[in-house]
């Protein structure tokens, strides 16, 4: 199934931005490649506190979710 994973883009107290660059994921501050678990040559980016579930059982709990769409 494919899943979100959800990081602070910080490591090491530096701010980074991140582009998809030929099929891998680069931060365009120091060009490292990272992986989709957030770890690359500079350390692990902080996870953000999520819930993994699938969208039948998000909406038997919240059943007033609204999605936005955009693009759609």
């Amino acid at each position: 199934l494919d899943v979100a994973r959800s990081y602070l883009s910080r490591v090491n107290g530096q701010e980074l931005t991140f582009r998809l660059v030929d099929g891998e994921i680069v931060d365009e501050e120091t060009q490292n490649v990272w992986n989709p678990y957030g770890t690359s040559e500079l350390g692990h980016l902080p996870v953000v506190a999520n819930m993994d579930v699938m969208w039948f059982a998000w909406t038997a709990f919240f059943p007033n979710t609204e999605l936005a769409c955009s693009g759609c």
